[in-house]
């Protein structure tokens, strides 16, 4: 239940697949956050977990320009970036993307 104070907006990104699994745990859970706090969730549901890590963060910053979004919440095995040293083997999660 979204009140008049709400001022946070959280997009959920969730894949299609995955979403027909949760759906009805996910809409609790959208009712209660809404109803225990000042934000507004929104549930986005496609094909995700094909898109690269460019087109999430493509998407994510349209959502940011366009509806100003506060924050997003990633459901699933979404695609991330990953970085490799050029020498010794090292790698890891690219977590300034």
């Amino acid at each position: 239940m979204l009140t008049a104070d709400a001022t946070d907006r959280v997009v959920v990104l969730i894949d299609t697949s995955l979403y027909e699994q949760v759906e009805v745990n996910l809409m609790r859970y959208e009712a209660e956050v809404e109803d225990r706090f000042p934000v507004d969730l929104q549930v986005r549901v496609g094909g995700v977990n094909a898109w690269s890590p460019e087109a999430i963060r493509t998407y994510l910053q349209h959502e940011y320009a366009v509806n100003q979004i506060n924050g997003v919440i990633l459901v699933g095995q979404v695609q991330y970036p990953l970085w490799e040293q050029g020498f010794g083997g090292n790698w890891g999660i690219l977590s300034f993307f």
